[in-house]
């Protein structure tokens, strides 16, 4: 995986993400972020969680006929493997459904969180090209805290 955070190469390490809030309104400065990962990284990072995510929306489809999402009904409930290759519904899935998995995989969270200077907030688009997976979105600079300002 290659981190860059306003056009700058970012360590995995500097990185965290929202949990709560994701996605919504943030009263702090916005810095555009950009994740780019080998195809196979990202297959190999999430693999499981797709697979379950595409077969509990084939089963809620079986319970209740609702077809939502419409795009894996349409393309058959597939497996990772055969959703890759069909790079706008993959990417689809990332930016909608997986975002959390993919980034509880690539940025732990590891108590204190010393190392940590970047929080992402958004996923705004994901994009394939090249065989490369690109996740971008909207980061703000992580707000120190004070309390252990004397080590």
């Amino acid at each position: 995986m290659i981190c860059e955070v306003n056009g700058e190469p970012a360590l995995a390490y500097w990185i965290s993400y929202l949990e709560l809030g994701f996605g919504g309104p943030v009263e702090r400065q916005l810095y555009p972020y950009a994740l780019k990962f080998e195809v196979a990284e990202v297959c190999g990072l999430i693999a499981v969680d797709a697979n379950t995510f595409v077969q509990e929306m084939k089963l809620d489809f079986e319970r209740t006929s609702d077809s939502y999402p419409q795009y894996l009904h349409d393309l058959g409930y597939p497996s990772i493997d055969n959703l890759v290759q069909n790079e706008g519904a993959f990417c689809e899935t990332i930016r909608r459904y997986l975002y959390s998995e993919l980034f509880g995989r690539c940025f732990p969270w590891s108590p204190p969180y010393r190392d940590v200077r970047w929080i992402i907030s958004s996923v705004d688009a994901v994009r394939a090209h090249s065989g490369v997976i690109e996740v971008l979105g909207q980061a703000f600079r992580k707000v120190e805290s004070h309390c252990n300002a004397s080590r």
